[in-house]
């Protein structure tokens, strides 16, 4: 193979990225995520001593959850094990029933 052909290759390989911003992308939405699961777990034990609304924190865990459930089922679902496949599954449809309620709570 010559130089211009490998060239071209890795061109075309790395068309949406190289493998370090990729690895940062990743690792920013991981680190987003965890934050935001710390804010719901906060605000939640908040809501247990001073009284206030968390539809509105509720609902976008919710979201946040069915975005990377979803994804995780759709990308694994060929290769893991139809049990854990079937629980995904379940989960995912019943954060979705959830969400769909707490939307329709909201907007009455």
């Amino acid at each position: 193979m010559n130089k211009e052909k490998i060239l071209e290759k890795s061109r075309n390989e790395n068309l949406l990225g190289d493998e370090r911003k990729k690895e940062i992308t990743k690792k920013s939405f991981v680190t987003g995520v965890v934050f935001a699961s710390l804010m719901f777990i906060i605000m939640i034990t908040l809501s247990w001593f001073k009284e206030f609304d968390t539809k509105g924190i509720r609902l976008m865990m919710a979201s946040m959850l069915i975005g990377i459930l979803g994804y995780q089922f759709i990308k694994k679902a060929k290769y893991s094990h139809i049990i854990s496949n079937i629980l995904n599954l379940l989960i995912l449809v019943s954060l979705i029933i959830a969400l769909i309620m707490a939307t329709l709570e909201i907007i009455k």
